[in-house]
């Protein structure tokens, strides 16, 4: 009598899965044709390929890239319909998003206060274009923003707002560093979020 074979555990499947992805992109790889369909079809770099082979997603969309020629034409059609279609979503909303960060950005820019502390990681990146004379910290702790108003102080500044994602159950502090908060404002960032600014002044 033969032994029973048990089920095959999940993890098997994923390990055998991308084995599968690993085997069907080392093919891609080395035939000019696939490899420039792929890159078209994914977006992804050439020189991006190493490092996103070690992502299960990156290995699932390989599958569907070997797979999708020896699809039904209907439902190749189907794949390349939703894919233009979330592509197309993917564009407009990124451009919307960039308008409204641009908005609020700029908006942030021509606050009278000198100084802007974020408590945004990385916020000042995205509003390059508007730095024009306003000075940006960024401080995402309670002890990093006691040391941002010191550099503030410092400089010779009497004022500085800080920035915030808008939660109406949350306050900034009253003071900090010897600064006092004189009042708060709220701007759109995208649809679904707002920042906050709070102005603090010498005390």
């Amino acid at each position: 009598m033969g032994a029973k074979r048990g089920p095959v555990r999940l993890d098997d499947q994923q390990t055998a899965a991308e084995a599968l992805a690993i085997a069907a992109l080392t093919f891609i790889a080395g035939e000019p044709e696939p490899l420039g369909r792929f890159l078209a079809l994914t977006g992804i770099g050439p020189e991006s390929i190493r490092a996103a082979a070690h992502e299960p997603r990156f290995l699932l969309g390989v599958l569907g890239v070997v797979m999708l020629p020896r699809l039904l034409p209907s439902i190749r059609l189907a794949f390349v319909v939703l894919a233009i279609g979330v592509t197309a979503f993917g564009v407009a909303w990124l451009s919307n998003r960039s308008h409204d960060v641009g908005d609020a950005l700029g908006a942030l820019n021509r606050r009278p206060e000198p100084v802007l502390v974020s408590t945004i990681a990385h916020l000042d990146r995205e509003g390059g274009a508007y730095y024009d004379d306003k000075h940006w910290l960024t401080a995402t702790t309670a002890e990093q923003r006691m040391q941002a108003a010191k550099v503030v102080r410092d400089a010779g500044y009497r004022s500085f707002g800080l920035v915030d994602l808008f939660d109406p159950k949350h306050e900034e502090p009253d003071i900090i560093g010897g600064f006092r908060r004189t009042g708060a404002t709220r701007l759109r960032f995208f649809p679904g979020v707002s920042l906050r600014l709070t102005t603090y002044m010498a005390g």
